[in-house]
């Protein structure tokens, strides 16, 4: 019985140790990790501002093309 007890203590003072070495290991790999995901989640917000902004200027370009069409009288005194 005391060996196995004996045994039972070692085991978890080595399982503690194992935890306390790498646990600053983990704990960089966990912030890595959501350094990552708050950078991909960046360039997401990015790439919609990005798609918005298209969006807008063709359908700036489309409604700059279609307004001579419209009034012709003005533009022509542009010219």
């Amino acid at each position: 019985m005391e060996d196995d007890s004996l045994r039972f203590t070692v085991s978890e003072t080595c399982c503690r140790y194992a935890i306390i070495l790498f646990m600053p290991y983990v704990e960089r790999m966990l912030s890595a990790i959501h350094l990552y995901v708050s950078v991909i989640q960046d360039l997401l917000l990015l790439e919609e501002d990005c798609r918005m902004t298209l969006n807008h200027s063709l359908a700036l370009n489309d409604a700059s093309r279609e307004w001579p069409s419209q009034h012709p009288c003005i533009c022509s005194s542009w010219l």
